[in-house]
């Protein structure tokens, strides 16, 4: 049985995506999105397990994936942590397998889930993701966060969202990331990210006084 680790490739995707990576060190790690979902699923066999991260739930495909996550959930692991809003009149009651979703960062999410398989501490990634994704205002966040100094915790979400910008399809260079996120390693220790963070920062700045 294979481990597959299904995630968004921005902010909050990549940091939760770590954190399950950090509870499963085998897993294989597959960026994703709503509309590409089903068909990247088709990687993994269904008596594998899986976990998805920080991907909303496609309303034109949501039927057959409902099918596709009652076949993994029956013979393997399904494992569906996220936050977006689910299609109308669709309750996370229909969802099979395990379950995380509410308005919190699927990062949180991922920690409060996977901290008790994490020998490392995973709870500044928690809330880099969060705050990557602003939703660092709720309680866990908050908690986490007085064991930390604010300004740094803000200087490496800055660097990883800054990092991965204009970089959406680079897989081979955000699963090196995830990987080092993975090992309790900050963004900014990265090879090359503040450099690359420090480029995209200016193009915007160049960018809006024009």
């Amino acid at each position: 049985m294979a481990t597959w680790i299904f995630t968004h490739g921005d902010g909050d995707g990549l940091c939760a995506g770590a954190i399950a990576l950090a509870a499963n060190r085998d897993a294989q790690v597959y960026f994703t999105h709503p509309f590409g979902l089903l068909e990247d699923l088709e990687n993994a066999s269904e008596d594998d397990k899986v976990i998805i991260c920080d991907i909303a739930l496609s309303e034109h495909k949501l039927p057959a994936l409902i099918e596709k996550f009652s076949e993994i959930a029956s013979k393997g692991t399904l494992i569906y942590i996220d936050h977006h809003p689910l299609p109308e009149t669709f309750s996370k009651t229909n969802i099979p397998g395990t379950v995380l979703h509410r308005q919190a960062s699927a990062s949180e999410l991922a920690y409060q889930f996977f901290q008790g398989s994490i020998s490392n501490p995973m709870d500044r990634l928690a809330i880099i993701g969060a705050v990557a994704d602003y939703m660092d205002k709720t309680s866990v966040i908050n908690k986490l966060l007085c064991n930390w100094d604010k300004r740094t915790v803000y200087f490496e979400t800055g660097v990883l969202v800054q990092g991965i910008e204009g970089r959406k399809r680079e897989y081979g260079f955000k699963r090196e990331l995830i990987t080092h996120l993975a090992a309790s390693n900050p963004p900014s220790t990265f090879k090359g990210l503040i450099k690359v963070a420090a480029q995209n920062t200016r193009k915007e700045e160049t960018q809006s006084e024009n």
